[in-house]
């Protein structure tokens, strides 16, 4: 696959996110520090700039995955 397709994959990945009100943040992180985590009632996405392409878009198609996910109940 070529890069450039990767590359566009993942800017339409974070734009479709972002289109759901999410806040998207890219920062340079340990592995594993990508996801999702919520500040207050804001969801934010953090994207570890140390993944590649493809991991990043794994990453937002589980951030995806958990938003569509109803609301747990506190026990």
């Amino acid at each position: 696959m070529p890069v450039l397709d990767v590359i566009d994959r993942l800017e339409a990945a974070i734009h479709t996110i972002q289109k759901m009100g999410i806040d998207v943040r890219r920062e340079w992180f340990v592995p594993g520090a990508s996801g999702m985590c919520r500040l207050g009632k804001q969801h934010i996405l953090i994207l570890d700039q140390s993944l590649g392409p493809l991991e990043q878009i794994d990453v937002i198609q589980s951030a995806l995955a958990e938003l569509e996910q109803p609301p747990r109940k506190a026990a």
